[in-house]
């Protein structure tokens, strides 16, 4: 499980350490991918893997789904944390997401991003505006993240946890 957010320096050699409590999920690996906003997308080995199957299974022949395995898997990095916790970012990965000296690692529950810290502050004023926003439309079903009444009761459980 991936939640909170942090930043951490890069050093000269392109490394990033990873937040402790996200290491142990880690441990058999990460996979990096481009993200959405010019961030970069992470995901624990074992998850990339099911995600990549189930989309290896899907009827390859629309140039939809092609493409979307190419964005998925053909753009991805397998990566191994080192002995402190770090994986060498690719360089064309840090001129993707814009990174230089610092990242922001934002946990997303199942996977996490990576951002340059000036763009991340941009984008989470923005998420901050976005859920006071729906917070104060009501229950969260009825706009964003729940769309039907099949979803209905997972929105309640969802809004009591919170």
């Amino acid at each position: 499980m991936f939640i909170g957010q942090w930043t951490y320096k890069i050093d000269e050699k392109g490394r990033l350490p990873f937040p402790p409590r996200f290491r142990a999920s880690l441990k058999e690996g990460v996979v990096l991918l481009p993200g959405p906003e010019t961030s970069l997308t992470g995901y624990p080995l074992e998850v990339f893997l099911r995600m990549a199957s189930r989309m290896t299974e899907t009827d390859g022949s629309s140039r939809e789904v092609r493409l979307l395995k190419r964005a998925l898997i053909g753009q991805a990095v397998q990566l191994d944390l080192d002995g402190q916790g770090r994986v060498l970012l690719p360089q064309e990965f840090r001129a993707y997401a814009e990174l230089s000296e610092s990242a922001a690692i934002i946990g997303l529950f199942r996977s996490f991003e990576i951002w340059s810290p000036a763009r991340w502050e941009g984008e989470r004023l923005m998420a901050q505006e976005q859920l006071h926003n729906l917070l104060e439309k009501g229950p969260i079903y009825e706009g964003a993240l729940f769309k039907g009444p099949a979803d209905k009761k997972k929105s309640q459980e969802w809004v009591q946890e919170v």
